[in-house]
């Protein structure tokens, strides 16, 4: 019999427990139960960063196995097209995809990728998708941004607000959260200008996704008292239901089974029981102290910074640009405390959904104007050439530098993303896996390109062992025409086990 289930699996602890009371007919309905409790339990991230990507520069150079090359570079060569393509598109709208149309720069290949390297194996990368909008609107903004993430049916919601009510969580844990991060980077008309936010409410027929701009407003509502970390080194926080408290909690019922079962069958069977009884309830103890293990850890790994004069006079003035969530220097510590908080929320189980939108298509605004990113720390200690910087110049103009700024910027994105998964793999969630084995985060845009090129949108999916697809490539799915991205995200339902059906216009699910 084995004295302790610190490295135990779940599978194994149910057979040998199973095995060991065998002459108990309870005891293995009781383990089920109660591990049951903790079995199944998914989480999902939706990853938004508007206007597409660097194509170029994005897109590995072979598909099949995802190779991402870490020597990657553009080294001040042109980004711009190079085939006159109108509005310079490269390649145009009506020619076959980046990958089929063979214009993939050796050296520029997969450049915005580089800081997930070593992740490919956890990783799948798609293109030759379409977001074909919603036929509703005319706007080029107005039709992606609403069919982005609802697959062009904005009254069913989007893809975290399905996701979310379909695992049916606990009524203590929400369906999801939405975390949007802006400081000055867009027109600051408010959360209703259809250009901002993509659709995330169900029934209305909305254009946006929420009136709340800034990441502690979000942060307050889920922790209105704080994350529950201890101030006292070593004192535990409550954690959601894990597998630890699941063995205590069957332990805990063969326990109570043993008393009840002792006096039956004489002296022997009694001195029997009372020896099995003796090891169980080492087992307790054993258990109760891997779980105080357990909370110590979590108390030091769930943290969200946040700076103690932003915790107070929280208002929703979206127009207000003397706020510090409007203020385009406060930009990446913002996008900081979304990432934490989404990774406390997922850990503390207060929600199993995050959607996280990182700065928005629209007009430069505020005292940045031409210039919201020059204050971030890019990766690789690059610095962004003199231009304009912000994402209505990367979206529509053509010529580097903007094009080689759009790159560098959208390569610190990515290292952001890179952030939010090594923070998740940090945080044990039983059975050895982590916070990540049980994440699928999916990365995406409502365009492909800059110039409101709506074709090879950035598709990319991330998650551990517990995340069932295609892992490790990278698929081109264009094959003389594009398909729709709404077939993706459906595909990517699927892939969680929900079984919906159709998802926005797609009844033709893609295989992730």
């Amino acid at each position: 019999m084995k004295n302790s289930f610190e490295n135990l699996k779940r599978r194994s602890f149910l057979a040998s427990s199973a095995a060991s009371v065998a002459s108990i007919s309870m005891a293995n309905l009781f383990c089920n139960q109660a591990l049951a409790q903790n079995s199944g339990i998914k989480r999902f991230i939706v990853w938004y960063v508007p206007e597409g990507c660097a194509q170029q520069a994005f897109w590995p150079k072979n598909t099949g196995n995802l190779e991402i090359n870490p020597m990657a570079s553009f080294n001040n060569n042109s980004l711009a097209p190079t085939n006159g393509a109108k509005k310079g598109r490269d390649p145009g709208e009506n020619n076959p995809s980046n990958r089929a149309n063979g214009r993939m720069n050796t050296n520029m290949a997969s450049y915005c990728l580089k800081p997930l390297q070593g992740l490919e194996s956890e990783m799948a990368l798609y293109s030759g998708f379409q977001n074909y909008g919603d036929p509703e609107f005319n706007d080029d903004h107005w039709r992606t941004v609403s069919a982005a993430l609802t697959g062009g049916k904005k009254k069913q919601g989007s893809i975290d607000q399905i996701v979310g009510k379909a695992f049916r969580a606990p009524s203590n844990v929400r369906d999801s959260a939405y975390f949007s991060v802006y400081g000055q980077h867009v027109n600051n008309s408010g959360s209703d200008n259809g250009y901002l936010s993509p659709v995330r409410t169900i029934g209305s027929g909305g254009y946006t996704g929420s009136s709340i701009w800034n990441p502690v407003e979000v942060f307050k509502e889920i922790f209105p008292s704080g994350v529950p970390v201890k101030a006292n080194p070593g004192e535990p926080v409550d954690l959601p239901y894990s597998d630890l408290e699941a063995r205590l909690g069957a332990l805990n019922a063969i326990e109570q089974r043993l008393e009840q079962v002792k006096c039956v069958g004489g002296e022997q069977a009694r001195n029997k029981l009372e020896a099995l009884l003796a090891s169980y309830q080492k087992l307790v103890i054993n258990t109760e102290g891997s779980i105080r293990a357990e909370q110590v850890q979590a108390s030091q790994d769930v943290k969200v910074d946040i700076p103690d004069n932003w915790k107070n006079g929280i208002t929703n003035s979206t127009r207000d640009l003397s706020k510090y969530w409007n203020q385009h220097t406060n930009f990446e510590k913002l996008m900081d405390i979304a990432i934490d908080s989404t990774v406390a929320a997922l850990a503390l189980d207060r929600t199993r959904v995050s959607m996280l939108q990182f700065s928005a298509s629209g007009n430069d605004s505020g005292s940045a104007n031409h210039d919201h990113y020059k204050t971030i720390k890019l990766p690789y200690n690059q610095t962004l050439e003199p231009g304009d910087t912000n994402d209505h110049f990367f979206g529509h103009f053509s010529g580097d530098p903007k094009r080689r700024n759009q790159a560098r910027v959208y390569q610190w994105y990515y290292s952001k993303l890179r952030q939010l998964v090594d923070k998740l793999k940090a945080i044990p969630d039983g059975n050895g896996e982590t916070l990540f084995d049980s994440t699928m985060i999916l990365a995406t845009s409502e365009f492909g390109s800059y110039d409101h090129y709506y074709h090879d949108v950035p598709h990319m999916i991330l998650g551990g062992n517990q995340m069932n697809f295609q892992k490790g490539q990278y698929i081109d799915v264009h094959n003389g025409a594009h398909r729709d991205s709404a077939d993706l995200l459906y595909g990517v339902t699927n892939s969680l086990g929900l079984n919906l059906g159709n998802f926005g216009n797609s009844t033709n699910a893609f295989t992730v």
